[in-house]
């Protein structure tokens, strides 16, 4: 009997110790997907500026030189 007490207390810590890690896992993949959207936006704003940067660059380049 105290074995098997032994065994199902072990099983019953093991079970705890699986669940604790699915919440941290959880935990990270939830923080990793909003790294992953704040990457994405972060993406677009570097389209976005770099775009502008073109347009600007290309007028300068259209404007006469004044001498």
């Amino acid at each position: 009997v105290g074995t098997q007490e032994s065994n199902v207390a072990s099983a019953e810590k093991k079970l705890i110790d699986l669940q604790k890690k699915e919440k941290d896992l959880s935990s990270k993949i939830a923080e990793l997907q909003s790294d992953l959207v704040n990457n994405q936006n972060d993406q677009k704003n570097q389209q976005t500026q770099i775009a502008s940067q073109k347009a600007r660059l290309e007028l300068l380049k259209a404007k006469p030189i004044n001498n």
